[in-house]
Parts: C-alpha cells; sequence; structure tokens
C-alpha cells in the first residue's frame, strides 16, 4: 500500500503519485522502481532498494527561486516495501539567507521527486559591491539523510546524502519586495470586455482599467470585469510554483487555476491569496500538474486568456481598478 488504507489489490494507485496505475510506467514508484518481486513470501523484495542517486540543484539556478530534486532509487530494478516507502522531506541551508534554512515539500521515498526553495537574502545582490554577500554566487548546504534514513542507509547521516552548490544570487527574488513601484502587467495580459479599456500608469507602471457602459461581466459570472493571465510551463506539477501575489484596488478578486490529477480529472483550485491556504493547496494538489490548456475563453473580449499556456486566472470584480501588482513565479529547471 502507499499508505492511503487501500490494499494494492483494490488500489488504482498503487505508489499514491497521482497517476493511475493504468498509464502509470512504474506503478509501485518512480523510476528505476519495479512492482516488488517476493519469491519467497517473506515481504522482502528479492531486490529491495537500499541507496539512492540524488540530482541536486545546478549552480546557474538562482537563490530564492523554487527548483527540483529528483533521485534515483537503487541497486537498479529494486523494489519497496510499504516499511521503506515513507515520507522524506529535503532541507537547504545557509547562515546568511533568512530564513536560513528551507524545507522540501514531503514526499514518499517512491515518488522520486520534490520541490524546495534555494534560500536568498534580499541584502544579497548580484553585483557583490552593491550588497553584503562577498561573491556573485553564495554557497547552498543540501541535506536529504531523510531519504537514505528511510531506505535503511548506512550511509545516512554521511556527506553522501548532502551536497553544497554555489548557486548565483537571485534578482528580485520570489520573496524580496524590492521596490514598491510593481512591475508593469502587461496589457495583453489583461482581458476586458470591448467598451473597456487598461492603460499602463507612466508613474507607478501599474494598469489602470475602466469600464465603459453596458459592461455586465462574463458569463455566469456576472461581477468580474478584468481577468489577468499568464503563460505557464506544460506539464509542470503545482508544487513547484510559488505563491502567486497581486493587488487590486476597488473590489474583490480571486484567482482561478486548472490543474490535471492523477492523469485524468480536471480540476478548478479557486485561490484568494491567503498564504496559509497556499501551502494547503500545494499539500493537496501539490502532485497535480497545471494545464496550459483549458476552455476558459471571454466570448467579444479583448485578450483572451483561452489562448495555448495560460493559466492563473486573476478575476476581478469591480468596473474601474488599479492592477498594482500580478506575480506568478515561473519555476527553473
Amino acid at each position: 500500500m502507499d499508505g492511503d488504507g487501500i490494499l494494492n489489490k483494490d488500489d488504482t494507485d498503487i505508489d499514491g503519485d497521482g497517476t493511475p496505475n493504468a498509464g502509470d510506467e512504474n506503478p509501485n514508484g518512480g523510476p528505476g522502481v519495479t512492482p516488488p518481486t517476493d519469491t519467497d513470501g517473506d515481504g522482502i523484495p528479492d531486490v529491495p532498494c537500499t541507496s539512492a542517486d540524488i540530482q541536486w540543484p545546478k549552480a546557474e539556478l538562482d537563490t530564492g527561486t523554487r527548483v527540483k530534486i529528483r533521485w534515483t532509487l537503487l541497486p537498479e530494478d529494486c523494489g519497496l516495501t510499504e516499511e521503506r516507502n515513507i515520507e522524506v522531506q529535503a532541507t537547504a541551508h545557509n547562515s546568511g539567507a533568512d530564513p536560513k534554512k528551507q524545507n522540501s515539500n514531503k514526499r514518499r521515498v517512491g515518488q522520486n521527486k520534490t520541490a524546495i526553495t534555494i534560500p536568498h537574502n534580499c541584502d544579497w545582490d548580484p553585483d557583490p559591491t552593491m550588497g553584503t554577500n562577498i561573491d556573485s554566487s553564495v554557497a547552498i548546504q543540501y541535506d536529504f539523510s531523510a531519504l537514505g534514513e528511510a531506505l535503511g542507509d548506512s550511509k545516512a547521516g554521511t556527506a553522501y546524502y548532502t551536497e553544497k552548490v554555489n548557486h548565483q544570487v537571485g534578482v528580485d527574488a520570489d520573496n524580496c519586495d524590492v521596490t514598491d513601484i510593481n512591475p508593469v502587467v502587461p496589457l495583453d495580459r489583461i482581458s476586458h470586455h470591448k467598451n473597456s479599456s487598461c492603460e499602463t500608469d507612466q508613474t507607478t507602471r501599474a494598469a489602470v482599467c475602466t469600464s465603459g457602459p453596458l459592461v455586465i461581466g462574463i458569463g455566469a459570472e456576472k461581477d468580474v470585469y478584468y481577468s489577468v493571465f499568464t503563460k505557464v510551463q506544460p506539464r509542470t506539477e503545482l508544487q513547484f510554483y510559488t505563491q502567486p501575489k497581486w493587488s487590486v484596488t476597488g473590489g474583490d478578486s480571486y484567482m482561478n487555476i486548472y490543474v490535471r490529477c492523477g492523469g485524468e480529472t480536471n480540476e478548478r483550485i479557486i485561490y484568494r491569496g491567503d498564504p496559509t491556504k497556499w501551502k494547503n493547496l500545494q499539500s493537496e494538489y501539490g502532485s497535480c500538474v497545471v494545464r496550459a490548456n483549458f476552455p476558459e475563453i471571454n466570448a467579444g473580449w479583448v485578450n483572451n486568456p483561452g489562448v495555448a499556456g495560460s493559466n492563473f486566472i486573476l478575476r476581478i470584480l469591480s468596473k474601474n481598478t488599479t492592477i498594482s501588482k500580478y506575480d506568478v513565479p515561473t519555476p527553473q529547471e
């Protein structure tokens, strides 16, 4: 079992990775994990997984960004028992970062990947003459001893499950409010009725939108007057996105996020900007893939968000509004 209380013979997703067994190349885990063969029936696979090869984030990735950690279970073609296929968590640390330590998402040993934010400090600067760091890169210490411990590897707690990577200092990192003047919201990423208009304020760089006569909103959502959207990477799980942030005036707003879970179920997530709720959404939908195609088309509107690769649709419930922030950080490989 994968910890869901369902016996394998009745479980449509044995390894709990969100992909149904029928479409999962390795239903008992990730790459390199085969269904445990137990010839003598003692509950232990003939070739149990006892170690892992970890693919750490690359040095050229920026501090402050959300990245992936992947691993391959060893030896090749090994099998996992339920006892070994538990949730594990990696850490990343730098004593000068704020916060000093970041934790990855919790994932089962057999899921073979997780997401983590590279530690950052908003006082660091890519130009070492302008910030507190002494170089344009900083050393991040990664530790995934929990993976080795789950596998019963004698090398757990040693340098084998740790890695020091000199990452480039991030520019405008996701967790830093670099300035009170927020980045421009591109006008071609704002969908609105043809009788409305949006312009960029040349001083604040915010988008100022005003509604013309007889504008009644979108379809069944009569109070929605503007939709802001972004392009997304195909086949990327929600866990690799950091919290979207926005700031609008004049009324309420919320975000539609379209995901595909388990390879077959389409979901619409409604997110209203609460950081705590974002953590809950990542826990519940983290393994779901953010869709790059969906049927959200606003007939008769300018800049339809239904273009290929669009998602994270911010709905604004105000005829007149100023959009001073819309930030959906793009995951990095």
